[in-house]
């Protein structure tokens, strides 16, 4: 089973001095800078070029292997007998996989891309519903490994650079497992752990005993629930924690939010704080604080999330003791209506900024659960500090 929203963990001992982010790297050293085009909230598409046309393409760098959708099937060449695709859970499924076929060509910005392949081939259009743009595949660690990366979340650009001169941050050693790089962080005050670093993921994931570990100590808490879309298989609940504190190079992050899950790792919704640059050679990540380092959640003021799915737009994520949960909001519920605006007439982003940006007021709401319209008022406060509505504190 293969899931799309990975974690990337950074867990180590950073040397060199914590930097904060300039305007982009020497001249001498970019070789071309490509537009993030997503309007999803920091998960890093681009245009590639295969052949002669374009197609949307997620950078995910906990992606083992790159990933086709079955509509790019023709320009691959014949069909291998399937493999077992491991997920980073640990569990196995049946995964089409084609050859590269004599001639192709595919090409980020004005670079060619070494096509090594089999290449994996997939229905991606429950990930598409989800994620509310039509992107045609996945850039995995098969094509990426080549080059010095660097996603610059502020600027909204991937750059590709040439061997690093100067050092763009933070250093921190970066150790490739299964072909996906891994990092050293730190939960709460002193449990180190080992984390995937996933650019596709948009927010991370934290293993099941460790949250057990942690909330026994009072360093974590559950704030909510959700659930992960996946490929090939079914949407996957998911309990939605909060930490007191995570470390990853010599930063502190406090009341961060993860998934619960079988592994860890490490997702957007950290990185997205950093200029994070991949030197996967020389078995580095640099880190240098962004613009958004302190910044909260895009759904902190209501305690709840919004994503498309099979074309709804529909609740992932509702916070305990949060003004959605109050209200009786519920993950699963297709939103109908926020205030005057009605979902079908708007996008998913609209109506994050909306119930991100309503603070102080009361925020009607309609949603659709089990054919049954609900109408609900979310009364919310006028000040959310954080990344969090009641503080880990105010839990207890």
């Amino acid at each position: 089973m293969t899931v799309l929203f990975l974690c990337v963990f950074l867990l180590a001992t950073a040397t060199g001095s914590i930097a904060v982010a300039n305007d982009g790297p020497d001249p001498s050293q970019l070789i071309d800078e490509i537009r993030i085009e997503t309007n999803v909230p920091d998960l890093p598409a681009v245009n590639i070029t295969i052949g002669e046309a374009k197609h949307l393409f997620i950078v995910d760098t906990g992606s083992a292997h790159s990933t086709f959708d079955l509509h790019l099937a023709n320009y691959l060449g014949g069909q291998v007998p399937e493999t077992q695709l491991r997920s980073k859970s640990g569990g196995e499924r049946p995964s089409p996989m084609y050859n590269v076929s004599p001639g192709l060509s595919v090409a980020i910005g004005k670079v060619k891309l070494k096509c090594r392949g089999p290449f994996h081939c997939e229905d991606l259009s429950a990930i598409n519903r989800n994620a509310e743009f039509a992107f045609s595949g996945i850039l995995g660690m098969d094509m990426l490994q080549d080059f010095v990366l660097q996603i610059d979340y502020d600027s909204q650009v991937i750059r590709l650079l040439r061997p690093m001169n100067d050092s763009p941050g933070t250093r921190l050693p970066l150790e490739i497992k299964q072909s996906c790089p891994y990092v050293l962080a730190t939960y709460g005050d002193d449990l180190p752990a080992q984390f995937l670093v996933d650019t596709g993921a948009t927010i991370g994931c934290m293993k099941k005993d460790v949250f057990l570990e942690l909330s026994a100590d009072k360093a974590a808490s559950e704030v909510g629930s959700g659930f992960i879309p996946q490929i090939g298989e079914p949407k996957r609940a998911t309990t939605i924690v909060q930490l007191s504190s995570f470390s990853v190079g010599g930063f502190e992050h406090r009341g961060t939010r993860w998934n619960t899950a079988t592994y860890n790792s490490l997702g957007t919704n950290i990185l997205c704080r950093y200029l994070v640059t991949f030197d996967f050679a020389g078995k580095a990540i640099y880190l240098r604080k962004g613009r958004r380092f302190n910044a909260g959640t895009n759904w902190a003021s209501a305690g709840l999330e919004l994503v498309v799915l099979r074309g709804a737009i529909t609740v992932r994520i509702v916070d305990e003791r949060s003004p959605a949960d109050v209200a009786g909001i519920a993950p699963g519920d297709h939103v109908v209506k926020i205030g005057e605006i009605p979902a079908e007439k708007t996008s998913v982003g609209k109506l994050r900024r909306m119930v991100s940006d309503a603070r102080g007021a009361s925020l009607a709401i309609t949603v659709e659960r089990d054919g049954r319209l609900i109408n609900r008022l979310m009364l919310i406060p006028p000040d959310v500090s954080g990344n969090c509505l009641p503080s880990l504190e105010s839990q207890q």
